[in-house]
Order: structure tokens, then sequence, then C-alpha cells
């Protein structure tokens, strides 16, 4: 998906069925990480989140400050 599909509201999810190996990268990351005492709940769609630079350098500073350098 590229930046102007989002900005004009084209957002789509990363394919279901058949997993490409960015979703299933991403959905094995997030089972293996969950830490809740609850069932780790079915993931049903992975979207890319695609943001401005203004937005990305905010919130970089943001978590800087918060967490400090990673």
């Amino acid at each position: 998906m590229d930046h102007d599909a989002f900005w004009n509201g084209e957002v789509h999810s990363v394919p279901g069925p058949g997993l490409d190996s960015t979703r299933e990268l991403v959905v094995d990351r997030f089972t293996e990480s969950w830490a809740h005492p609850t069932q780790c709940p079915v993931v049903r769609a992975v979207y890319k989140v695609v943001l401005t630079q203004d937005s990305l350098d905010t919130y970089l500073g943001y978590r800087f400050v918060s967490r400090g350098p990673l």
C-alpha cells in the first residue's frame, strides 16, 4: 500500500488466508510476546501504519523523552 492510498481512505489489511511472510512474522511476534494471564486473542487482521514525517518525528521525540533511548 502506498502513502496516497492511506490518505485517500483506501486502508487495507495485509492479506489473510495464505499468510504472506510479513503478516506471518507479525502474528508470530505478537503471539509469542503475549504476557497476559488470558488466552492470546486470534489475529484477524494486520494493518500497516503510515505516518507523515512530522507525525513520526513528534512520536520519536515523545518516545525518547518518555522511555529514553532504545
